[in-house]
Protein backbone atom coordinates (compact mmCIF):
# COMPACT_ATOMS: atom_id res chain seq x y z
CA UNK A 1 0.00 0.00 0.00
CA UNK A 2 1.44 3.05 -1.02
CA UNK A 3 2.01 5.79 1.14
CA UNK A 4 -0.10 8.38 -0.99
CA UNK A 5 -3.18 6.32 -0.45
CA UNK A 6 -3.08 6.96 3.44
CA UNK A 7 -3.82 10.51 3.22
CA UNK A 8 -4.02 13.45 6.17
CA UNK A 9 -7.39 13.06 6.41
CA UNK A 10 -10.10 10.43 6.77
CA UNK A 11 -10.83 9.63 3.59
CA UNK A 12 -13.14 7.37 1.16
CA UNK A 13 -11.48 5.34 -1.12
CA UNK A 14 -12.83 3.68 -4.22
CA UNK A 15 -12.74 0.23 -2.60
CA UNK A 16 -15.05 1.65 0.03
CA UNK A 17 -12.56 1.49 2.44
CA UNK A 18 -12.06 4.55 4.75
CA UNK A 19 -7.98 5.76 5.04
CA UNK A 20 -6.48 8.21 6.71
CA UNK A 21 -2.85 9.10 8.61
CA UNK A 22 -1.81 10.25 11.66
CA UNK A 23 1.56 11.56 12.77
CA UNK A 24 1.60 11.91 16.83
CA UNK A 25 3.95 14.22 18.38
CA UNK A 26 5.41 11.56 20.78
CA UNK A 27 6.87 14.24 22.90
CA UNK A 28 4.08 16.87 23.19
CA UNK A 29 1.08 13.59 23.22
CA UNK A 30 1.63 11.99 26.58
CA UNK A 31 -1.27 9.45 25.76
CA UNK A 32 0.92 6.50 24.82
CA UNK A 33 3.04 7.22 27.42
CA UNK A 34 0.54 7.54 29.85
CA UNK A 35 -0.99 3.72 28.81
CA UNK A 36 2.58 2.41 29.02
CA UNK A 37 3.47 4.20 32.55
CA UNK A 38 0.02 3.06 33.99
CA UNK A 39 0.14 -0.45 33.02
CA UNK A 40 3.82 -1.09 34.62
CA UNK A 41 2.72 1.70 37.54
CA UNK A 42 -0.18 -0.73 38.93
CA UNK A 43 1.99 -3.61 38.37
CA UNK A 44 4.92 -2.33 40.07
CA UNK A 45 2.45 -0.75 42.91
CA UNK A 46 0.82 -4.69 43.63
CA UNK A 47 4.23 -6.10 43.25
CA UNK A 48 5.91 -3.75 46.09
CA UNK A 49 2.69 -4.04 48.30
CA UNK A 50 3.56 -8.08 47.99
CA UNK A 51 6.92 -7.80 48.67
CA UNK A 52 6.31 -5.48 51.67
CA UNK A 53 4.34 -8.33 52.53
CA UNK A 54 7.04 -11.18 52.44
CA UNK A 55 9.31 -9.10 54.06
CA UNK A 56 7.07 -8.90 57.04
CA UNK A 57 6.32 -12.89 56.65
CA UNK A 58 9.58 -13.17 57.07
CA UNK A 59 9.50 -11.91 60.75
CA UNK A 60 11.33 -8.81 59.91
CA UNK A 61 9.62 -5.46 60.95
CA UNK A 62 9.13 -2.97 58.25
CA UNK A 63 10.89 0.53 59.22
CA UNK A 64 10.82 3.64 56.76
CA UNK A 65 14.26 2.65 55.43
CA UNK A 66 13.24 -1.33 54.23
CA UNK A 67 10.24 0.38 52.78
CA UNK A 68 12.26 3.04 50.47
CA UNK A 69 14.68 0.26 49.67
CA UNK A 70 11.87 -1.79 48.69
CA UNK A 71 10.79 0.55 46.58
CA UNK A 72 13.72 1.27 44.95
CA UNK A 73 13.74 -1.73 42.47
CA UNK A 74 10.17 -0.39 40.73
CA UNK A 75 11.09 3.17 40.80
CA UNK A 76 13.96 1.71 38.29
CA UNK A 77 11.47 -0.55 36.24
CA UNK A 78 9.28 3.05 36.08
CA UNK A 79 12.38 4.73 35.37
CA UNK A 80 13.36 2.18 32.72
CA UNK A 81 9.88 1.83 30.81
CA UNK A 82 9.66 5.69 30.51
CA UNK A 83 13.81 5.80 29.02
CA UNK A 84 12.70 3.10 26.59
CA UNK A 85 9.79 5.01 25.27
CA UNK A 86 12.22 8.60 24.50
CA UNK A 87 14.46 6.25 22.88
CA UNK A 88 12.55 5.23 20.78
CA UNK A 89 10.97 8.44 19.90
CA UNK A 90 14.68 9.64 19.17
CA UNK A 91 14.84 6.85 16.75
CA UNK A 92 11.47 8.01 15.45
CA UNK A 93 12.64 11.94 15.52
CA UNK A 94 9.93 12.65 17.65
CA UNK A 95 7.03 11.72 15.23
CA UNK A 96 5.15 8.10 15.76
CA UNK A 97 3.66 7.79 12.34
CA UNK A 98 0.30 6.32 11.67
CA UNK A 99 -1.74 4.59 9.23
CA UNK A 100 -5.50 3.35 9.44
CA UNK A 101 -8.22 1.77 7.49
CA UNK A 102 -11.35 1.21 8.64
CA UNK A 103 -14.99 -0.23 6.67
CA UNK A 104 -17.75 -1.52 8.33
CA UNK A 105 -16.57 -4.75 9.90
CA UNK A 106 -13.29 -3.08 11.64
CA UNK A 107 -10.27 -0.56 11.79
CA UNK A 108 -7.01 -1.19 11.35
CA UNK A 109 -3.42 -0.27 11.96
CA UNK A 110 -1.31 -0.63 8.65
CA UNK A 111 2.50 -0.02 9.87
CA UNK A 112 5.68 0.52 8.39
CA UNK A 113 8.02 -2.23 8.16
CA UNK A 114 10.53 -0.20 10.11
CA UNK A 115 7.72 0.60 13.27
CA UNK A 116 7.12 -3.03 13.33
CA UNK A 117 10.54 -3.62 14.23
CA UNK A 118 11.13 -0.93 16.61
CA UNK A 119 7.11 -2.29 18.34
CA UNK A 120 9.36 -5.11 18.31
CA UNK A 121 12.30 -4.25 19.52
CA UNK A 122 10.74 -2.19 22.43
CA UNK A 123 8.43 -5.56 23.37
CA UNK A 124 11.68 -7.14 23.94
CA UNK A 125 13.67 -4.94 25.97
CA UNK A 126 10.45 -4.65 27.88
CA UNK A 127 9.88 -8.10 28.56
CA UNK A 128 13.60 -8.40 29.82
CA UNK A 129 12.62 -5.71 32.34
CA UNK A 130 9.27 -6.86 33.28
CA UNK A 131 7.33 -10.05 32.04
CA UNK A 132 3.51 -9.39 31.63
CA UNK A 133 4.33 -5.56 30.97
CA UNK A 134 6.57 -7.08 27.70
CA UNK A 135 3.76 -9.15 27.01
CA UNK A 136 0.91 -6.99 26.52
CA UNK A 137 3.14 -4.84 24.23
CA UNK A 138 4.61 -7.56 22.84
CA UNK A 139 0.56 -7.89 21.89
CA UNK A 140 0.15 -4.81 21.18
CA UNK A 141 3.24 -4.93 18.55
CA UNK A 142 1.88 -7.76 16.64
CA UNK A 143 -2.00 -7.06 16.54
CA UNK A 144 -3.55 -4.46 14.86
CA UNK A 145 -6.82 -5.06 13.76
CA UNK A 146 -9.98 -4.33 16.10
CA UNK A 147 -12.95 -6.08 14.70
CA UNK A 148 -16.21 -3.78 16.01
CA UNK A 149 -17.80 -7.08 17.25
CA UNK A 150 -15.50 -7.82 19.64
CA UNK A 151 -15.10 -4.94 21.20
CA UNK A 152 -16.24 -4.68 24.60
CA UNK A 153 -15.45 -1.44 25.83
CA UNK A 154 -14.44 2.45 24.12
CA UNK A 155 -12.60 5.00 25.74
CA UNK A 156 -12.21 8.50 24.01
CA UNK A 157 -9.41 10.88 24.75
CA UNK A 158 -10.34 13.40 22.55
CA UNK A 159 -7.64 15.53 23.82
CA UNK A 160 -5.42 13.57 22.73
CA UNK A 161 -7.17 12.63 19.33
CA UNK A 162 -7.40 9.14 20.05
CA UNK A 163 -10.06 6.28 21.16
CA UNK A 164 -9.14 2.98 22.85
CA UNK A 165 -11.06 0.16 21.73
CA UNK A 166 -10.59 -2.66 24.13
CA UNK A 167 -10.90 -5.91 23.47
CA UNK A 168 -11.28 -9.04 25.79
CA UNK A 169 -7.52 -10.19 25.32
CA UNK A 170 -5.71 -6.65 25.07
CA UNK A 171 -6.77 -3.02 23.27
CA UNK A 172 -5.71 -0.78 20.21
CA UNK A 173 -5.31 2.90 20.33
CA UNK A 174 -7.11 4.76 17.17
CA UNK A 175 -5.34 8.58 16.39
CA UNK A 176 -7.28 10.45 14.25
CA UNK A 177 -7.01 13.71 12.99
CA UNK A 178 -8.69 16.46 15.19
CA UNK A 179 -10.81 17.76 12.60
CA UNK A 180 -12.36 13.93 11.87
CA UNK A 181 -12.68 12.91 15.15
CA UNK A 182 -16.21 13.04 15.48
CA UNK A 183 -17.59 11.36 12.80
CA UNK A 184 -14.94 8.15 13.40
CA UNK A 185 -16.27 8.36 17.08
CA UNK A 186 -19.41 7.92 15.71
CA UNK A 187 -18.33 5.43 12.98
CA UNK A 188 -17.20 3.34 15.49
CA UNK A 189 -20.11 3.80 17.98
CA UNK A 190 -22.96 2.91 16.14
CA UNK A 191 -21.06 -0.81 14.92
CA UNK A 192 -19.64 -1.86 18.38
CA UNK A 193 -21.98 -3.99 20.10
CA UNK A 194 -24.93 -2.31 22.67
CA UNK A 195 -23.08 -4.49 25.64
CA UNK A 196 -19.77 -2.60 25.35
CA UNK A 197 -18.61 0.10 28.12
CA UNK A 198 -17.53 3.31 28.09
CA UNK A 199 -14.49 4.99 29.86
CA UNK A 200 -12.42 1.88 30.06
CA UNK A 201 -14.56 -1.07 31.13
CA UNK A 202 -13.90 -3.76 33.63
CA UNK A 203 -9.87 -3.99 33.19
CA UNK A 204 -9.61 -0.10 33.78
CA UNK A 205 -12.53 -0.55 37.32
CA UNK A 206 -10.29 -3.92 38.35
CA UNK A 207 -6.71 -1.99 38.23
CA UNK A 208 -8.20 1.10 40.40
CA UNK A 209 -9.92 -1.46 42.64
CA UNK A 210 -6.05 -3.28 43.13
CA UNK A 211 -4.71 0.09 43.46
CA UNK A 212 -7.25 1.38 46.10
CA UNK A 213 -6.85 -2.28 47.82
CA UNK A 214 -3.40 -1.67 47.59
CA UNK A 215 -3.03 1.66 49.41
CA UNK A 216 -5.58 0.71 51.75
CA UNK A 217 -4.35 -2.10 53.21
CA UNK A 218 -0.29 -0.65 53.40
CA UNK A 219 -1.73 2.14 55.25
CA UNK A 220 -3.77 -0.20 57.62
CA UNK A 221 -0.40 -2.09 58.20
CA UNK A 222 2.03 0.92 58.61
CA UNK A 223 -0.50 2.30 61.40
CA UNK A 224 -0.53 -1.54 62.93
CA UNK A 225 3.58 -1.76 63.08
CA UNK A 226 3.97 2.31 64.24
CA UNK A 227 1.30 1.97 66.91
CA UNK A 228 2.71 -1.76 68.18
CA UNK A 229 6.39 -0.30 68.22
CA UNK A 230 4.77 2.08 70.50
CA UNK A 231 2.29 0.32 72.55
CA UNK A 232 3.18 -3.01 71.89
CA UNK A 233 -0.86 -3.40 70.54
CA UNK A 234 -2.46 -2.98 67.34
CA UNK A 235 -4.67 0.12 66.59
CA UNK A 236 -6.76 -1.65 63.58
CA UNK A 237 -7.77 -5.46 64.58
CA UNK A 238 -10.29 -7.45 65.67
CA UNK A 239 -9.67 -9.39 68.42
CA UNK A 240 -9.76 -13.93 68.24
CA UNK A 241 -10.31 -15.35 71.49
CA UNK A 242 -7.82 -18.55 71.49
CA UNK A 243 -7.80 -21.39 74.40
CA UNK A 244 -5.18 -20.13 76.58
CA UNK A 245 -4.72 -16.15 75.44
CA UNK A 246 -6.40 -13.41 72.83
CA UNK A 247 -5.34 -12.52 69.52
CA UNK A 248 -5.51 -9.29 67.94
CA UNK A 249 -5.43 -9.96 64.04
CA UNK A 250 -5.20 -7.91 60.99
CA UNK A 251 -3.69 -7.03 57.72
CA UNK A 252 -0.48 -9.07 57.30
CA UNK A 253 -0.01 -9.23 61.61
CA UNK A 254 -1.29 -11.62 64.97
CA UNK A 255 -0.27 -10.23 68.08
CA UNK A 256 -0.79 -12.82 70.42
CA UNK A 257 -1.49 -10.90 73.82
CA UNK A 258 0.44 -12.85 77.30
CA UNK A 259 0.45 -9.24 79.09
CA UNK A 260 4.09 -8.08 78.66
CA UNK A 261 3.84 -3.96 79.22
CA UNK A 262 0.28 -4.33 78.42
CA UNK A 263 0.32 -5.63 74.92
CA UNK A 264 1.94 -9.10 72.95
CA UNK A 265 4.21 -10.70 70.82
CA UNK A 266 3.84 -9.65 67.02
CA UNK A 267 4.34 -12.31 64.49
CA UNK A 268 3.39 -11.63 60.42
CA UNK A 269 1.26 -13.65 58.57
CA UNK A 270 1.00 -13.57 54.66
CA UNK A 271 -2.80 -14.94 54.53
CA UNK A 272 -3.81 -12.70 56.62
CA UNK A 273 -2.57 -9.98 54.24
CA UNK A 274 -3.39 -11.25 51.17
CA UNK A 275 -7.25 -12.61 52.51
CA UNK A 276 -8.25 -8.84 52.86
CA UNK A 277 -5.97 -7.31 50.19
CA UNK A 278 -8.33 -9.89 48.02
CA UNK A 279 -11.57 -8.89 49.81
CA UNK A 280 -11.15 -5.41 49.67
CA UNK A 281 -10.22 -5.21 45.91
CA UNK A 282 -13.42 -7.36 45.06
CA UNK A 283 -16.09 -4.94 47.26
CA UNK A 284 -14.32 -2.02 45.38
CA UNK A 285 -14.88 -3.66 42.13
CA UNK A 286 -18.00 -4.45 42.57
CA UNK A 287 -18.83 -1.09 43.64
CA UNK A 288 -17.65 0.58 40.96
CA UNK A 289 -18.84 -2.61 38.52
CA UNK A 290 -22.89 -1.19 39.94
CA UNK A 291 -21.82 2.42 39.93
CA UNK A 292 -21.13 2.17 36.15
CA UNK A 293 -23.83 -0.05 35.45
CA UNK A 294 -26.80 2.44 37.33
CA UNK A 295 -25.01 5.03 35.38
CA UNK A 296 -25.36 3.49 31.86
CA UNK A 297 -28.90 3.49 32.75
CA UNK A 298 -29.41 7.03 33.61
CA UNK A 299 -27.84 7.41 29.87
Amino acid sequence: MSENEFPSRVTLCEDGVYRWSYDMDMYRNPYLRSILLKVMGVLCAVMYVFLLALIAGGGRGLTPRTMLLAALPFSGLLLLTLLIYYICAAVMHGTYHLRFEMDEDAVRLVRKESTQRMMNVMAGVTTMANMRAGHQLQTAAGSGCTRFQSVRAMTERPEHDAINLRELMGANQIWIPREDYGFVRDFIAQRIPDRAEGRGGWPRRLGIALLISSVLNLAVFIINQVHYNQTCQLRIFREVQGWAHMEQQSVGMVNNMNGFRGGGVLHYDLGLFLLPFAACALIVFLLLTLAARLRRRGE
